[in-house]
């Protein structure tokens, strides 16, 4: 589950009911100002007895984003599919964009817990939305950063 935090002091937690479902990514304003992101474990730890939900936070990043990994099974036989196209939920990702030091940092964490932390440079996400393998959509602006290093 992922926790935004805004610059105004709003949070938009994911799964939360909103409008009959659930709120999702798609859900936060574009320019919404995003101060801080988090992660939840999936699986609790035990620690003494008590239960602690672990999470995984970034934040003072220009821009963000997150998404669901997810994969679906399919069969077709002729013309026709069989089965349940029934998505599993594999990790879910985030990740915070520095226009300044032009990198970003991405953050997946699957679905038993492990997690695993990348980098790479924004010139490689600018060529993903160059290329159509990733929407700009999906950024959320975080801290300003000067006219000419935005990318929305």
């Amino acid at each position: 589950m992922f926790v935004a935090y805004t610059k105004d002091n709003k949070r938009f937690i994911e799964n939360k009911d909103y409008q009959d479902r659930g709120f999702s990514w798609n859900d936060i304003p574009q320019d919404a100002g995003i101060t801080a992101l988090t992660l939840t474990h999936p699986i609790p730890l035990i620690v003494n007895s008590k239960r602690i939900s672990s999470k995984v936070s970034i934040k003072k990043y220009h821009y963000y984003y997150f998404f669901n990994e997810a994969t679906v099974s399919v069969s077709q036989v002729g013309d026709k599919k069989q089965g349940n196209e029934k998505f599993t939920l594999v990790a879910k990702v985030m990740a915070g964009i520095d226009v300044n030091k032009k990198y970003v940092l991405e953050i997946r964490l699957d679905k038993f817990g492990n997690t695993s932390i990348d980098s790479y440079p924004l010139s490689a996400l600018i060529k993903k939305f160059e290329y159509g393998q990733m929407n700009k959509s999906i950024l959320k602006t975080g801290i300003s950063c000067t006219k000419e290093k935005r990318l929305l």
